[in-house]
């Protein structure tokens, strides 16, 4: 017996199952790649494009692009790279693009903290245009190194116009200090390349946004040339050998500043704490409580050779003590205030009290006669009438 089919709700097939029917041809494989690579190049260009609104030294819209920067950056070669490499990857790229990755200029703003500085060369304010032009010596020689094997891949094989091979390597090398167009006397063609890098800038160009008239030339070199690779494909390995050089610059950097022996976040968390030393070891006993004294009694040569976490753990324990100190002595300040105000308020009655009409008047409010007699008088039988304990018979 067939079985009633069961109807479920509405399902949602993935991008990859969608089939699109041009002039009743099924089109199946790579509609779903294009379709996403249209929808993020809108949704970019809508930022890239946006302009800026810088709210207490923070970017709250877009990047201020002009619409013939953005169309001259080659997006699909981006998106092909990027497309290899994992989410994170990404992520981190698009920060330091958008300027909201975690250099110390950011940091110091969200934490507060009142240290800008580059932990490699300690000389310039780190933002993301210093990524790749940080003078400290291990970072320098580093880019060195990786512009030598950028180089060294565009000549081997023939697979790189000679020409352009020349002037990438050269516009990588000043770091930004020069632009595409003053490296020297150039074709027609790659004047037009010059003039379209120059609008996209250096530090973009770093970022894997190359001039779509790179792919142009290296098309044509590769299709007349005994190169192996076609155009496409060069282009491609070109951007991820500039993202590599970004990208490892970052790790270098970060390994300065992270490191748990010698990073710069943990010399510089050493030096702050032997400062702290110094200072709470000349605090005063009686500033602290008696209990607390203890910790001055130390011996602070060993204190000062120990580690950290030791060193850390004794400034704390002063400070603590301080601070019972300083509550200790404002109660005690309390104390002391409120009973030197009751004797001051006695202090200013006592001449009203010794004075001898408020005497005289008292006198004679209690019937008692101007001479004084040790003896006393015979009560009447009103004063027995009620009880009175202190009465006591006449001698």
């Amino acid at each position: 017996m067939p079985q009633t089919p069961v109807k479920t709700g509405p399902q949602l097939l993935p991008l990859e199952k969608i089939a699109v029917y041009v002039d009743g041809v099924k089109l199946t494989s790579d509609v779903s790649k294009d379709i996403r690579f249209s929808l993020g190049k809108v949704e970019a260009r809508k930022f890239y494009t946006a302009p800026k609104v810088i709210v207490k030294d923070v970017n709250k819209g877009g990047l201020g692009w002009s619409t013939s920067r953005f169309d001259q950056v080659d997006w699909k070669a981006l998106d092909t790279v990027l497309s290899t490499k994992p989410e994170n990857y990404g992520l981190w790229l698009s920060k330091q693009v958008a300027g909201v990755s975690a250099t110390r200029a950011n940091m110091s703003r969200i934490w507060n903290l009142g240290d800008d500085k580059c932990p490699c060369c300690c000389a310039y304010r780190e933002t993301r245009n210093h990524l790749n032009v940080c003078p400290d010596y291990g970072r320098t020689r580093l880019f060195q190194e990786s512009t030598v094997v950028i180089n060294d891949w565009m000549l081997e094989d023939n697979r790189t116009d000679p020409e352009l091979a020349y002037l990438l390597s050269q516009y990588i090398a000043y770091r930004g200090s020069r632009t595409f167009s003053s490296l020297g006397p150039m074709s027609t063609a790659m004047e037009e390349v010059a003039a379209s890098q120059d609008a996209i800038g250096w530090v973009e160009f770093m970022h894997g946004r190359i001039s779509k008239e790179i792919r142009t030339i290296q098309q044509a070199h590769c299709a007349m040339s005994s190169c192996r690779m076609n155009g496409n494909d060069w282009v491609h390995k070109f951007v991820a050998h500039l993202l590599h050089l970004s990208h490892s610059q970052w790790i270098y950097r970060n390994f300065i500043l992270h490191d748990q022996v010698n990073g710069y976040l943990k010399l510089k968390k050493r030096h702050d704490v032997l400062l702290e030393i110094e200072r709470l070891i000349e605090t005063d006993p009686d500033d602290i409580p008696q209990e607390s004294q203890f910790l001055l009694d130390m011996d602070f040569d060993n204190l000062l050779s120990a580690g950290t976490d030791r060193q850390s753990y004794w400034v704390r324990a002063m400070q603590a003590a301080r601070k019972a100190g300083r509550r200790t002595a404002a109660l005690a300040g309390k104390v002391s205030a409120s009973v030197r105000r009751r004797a001051a308020k006695q202090r200013a009655l006592r001449p009203v009290i010794d004075n001898e009409l408020l005497q005289r008047h008292l006198r004679e409010e209690l019937g008692i006669g101007g001479k004084s007699s040790r003896r006393r008088p015979h009560p009447s039988s009103d004063d027995l009438a009620e009880p009175n304990k202190r009465w006591r018979p006449p001698e």
